[in-house]
């Protein structure tokens, strides 16, 4: 009995592969037809170029000693996302776009940058207008808090110059005085600012990410071959059917 069945399946398949052999010409020409509409239609898509960057936070060196940061990246994520996303993604004459603002997983510094366009320059070009921007923000927290210690070592340095030694109190106020001005004079110095920027460079890539050439043309291969299958299956039904009415 399973014999008999194998040998159904074997004719069931070899009448198949006949009846396909027999419409070969129409395979062909419909899977070659699918193939180059689907191509053509890849082609002519305008190439999307991407364009990533990874941004560091600006830092300063804290009263403590530590370093602090500037900004944290999970709130400045929010900000940048409705000013270069939501907002600038609704204006016309766009050369690019900010598709991704997110702050780095478990670390509260680090932003990654996502933006596309019909060419690399124009990419990385809305990343940098991104980071000037940024830059020109944390500029204004360094210069606030660089001033703010500026002014605290002038006054410091005109209390000096009034206080005595007459009392014990005079000299403890002038003892803190003194290692509060020598510690103002070190968090001055410049390399305790940094401002927030890339860290490398803007990552390129040579070839388009959209549309994906290759894979267009193979599922448009995939798709003309197996409607060219089914067309051949069906006019070899409808023939059939023909047949058994006359």
């Amino acid at each position: 009995m399973r014999q008999v069945q194998l040998q159904d399946d074997e004719i069931d398949l070899f009448d198949l592969i006949l009846i396909l052999w027999k419409r070969k010409l129409l395979i062909s020409v419909v899977t070659l037809l699918i193939t180059a509409i689907g191509t053509a239609y890849v082609y002519s898509k305008t190439p999307i170029y991407e364009a990533k960057a990874l941004i560091e936070m600006g830092t300063y060196t804290s009263d403590k000693g530590d370093t602090a940061a500037i900004a944290d990246a999970t709130a400045l994520e929010k900000r940048l996302h409705l000013l270069f996303i939501e907002i600038d993604g609704t204006l016309d004459n766009r050369t690019a776009d900010i598709t991704s603002i997110s702050a780095v997983q478990g670390l509260k510094t680090f932003l990654e940058i996502k933006s596309e366009s019909t060419s690399n320059e124009y990419a990385k070009g809305k990343i940098m207008e991104v980071l000037t921007y940024i830059q020109e923000k944390h500029k204004k927290s360094l210069d606030l808090i660089l001033s703010n210690r500026q002014v605290e070592y002038n006054s410091i340095s005109a209390q000096l110059a009034k206080i005595g030694f007459k009392t014990d109190q005079q000299a403890t106020l002038l003892y803190k005085l003194l290692e509060r001005k020598n510690q103002l004079e070190t968090l001055l110095l410049p390399q305790n600012y940094r401002n927030t920027d890339l860290v490398g460079d803007v990552l390129l890539h040579k070839s388009p990410t959209r549309p994906k050439k290759n894979l267009g043309i193979a599922v448009s291969f995939a798709i003309g071959l197996m409607t060219s299958i089914v067309l051949a299956l069906l006019l070899n039904l409808i023939k059939g059917a023909k047949q058994q009415t006359k």
